[in-house]
């Protein structure tokens, strides 16, 4: 069975996650805002709508900024690195990087971060999310519990692992080397990450949100887990284990 994917109404979800997780950390969504890895402008395209914000969209992808430009028409569009942006400092009142980090290797983590910092304004936000490495489905090809194998096993495992991956039943099957294209964190790395990128305010969302209301979950099987272990009266066990395998979300302060 293969899964389609509708990455219109994915982005339009995961923007109302980002307004949401923005809202409760007291920042109203005006003036100048940054997509930093903007993809294919989905997200952008309903922060549009949902925001009175002037949106700048940057990718390091010429491609994807072509799309993004056609799906999110009324910003400006940007290719660039995100270690090295082409902006002064201090300039945007938010930034938006979903799910940027996944796809940036370790060793340039610090310097997209430390990037999105420089250009953000005093008291301005910045939100982040990754990929968790402890969630029950890697997110990319939903094949169970593959990184929470030991690293150096996933290039050998993908190819055995991929051919169950409902993703890769659309099309031909990918011919890549997983642990070069994709890095997993944990929660205690994004830590260290974003203190060693000089944030010192920083919040960690979303695994407490989606226990307080499990039909926020996308997962199904997730999503009856915690309705299950709420029905037993063990909501503060289902806390801790959403954090555990929750993607991750941080917003940060600059100041």
């Amino acid at each position: 069975m293969s899964v389609a994917i509708d990455w219109k109404m994915r982005g339009e979800r995961r923007a109302v996650e980002v307004i949401t997780a923005l809202e409760q950390n007291d920042h109203i969504l005006d003036e100048l805002l940054l997509d930093l890895g903007c993809g294919q402008g989905h997200i952008t395209q309903a922060l549009l709508a949902k925001t009175s914000c002037k949106i700048i969209c940057a990718d390091i992808s010429l491609n994807l900024l072509e799309v993004s430009r056609t799906n999110a028409p009324g910003c400006e569009f940007i290719q660039c690195d995100g270690g090295f942006l082409p902006f002064r400092d201090s300039v945007f009142k938010t930034i938006v990087s979903n799910d940027v980090l996944e796809h940036t290797p370790y060793e340039n983590g610090v310097r997209l971060v430390t990037e999105a910092r420089r250009v953000t304004t005093y008291n301005g936000k910045v939100y982040l999310s990754a990929m968790n490495r402890w969630e029950i489905l890697e997110p990319h090809w939903l094949i169970p519990f593959f990184t929470w194998t030991p690293r150096f096993m996933w290039d050998r495992f993908f190819p055995l692992a991929v051919r169950f991956s409902p993703i890769a039943k659309k099309g031909p099957r990918p011919n890549i080397r997983y642990s070069q294209h994709y890095f997993p964190y944990t929660r205690k790395m994004m830590e260290d990450l974003l203190e060693g990128s000089r944030f010192v305010d920083m919040t960690s969302l979303y695994a407490r949100e989606k226990v307080s209301d499990p039909d926020y979950i996308g997962s199904k099987r997730t999503r009856a887990v915690v309705k299950f272990l709420q029905s037993l009266k063990l909501t503060p066990l289902a806390l801790v284990l959403a954090k555990k395998v929750s993607v991750l979300v941080f917003v940060c302060v600059k100041n």
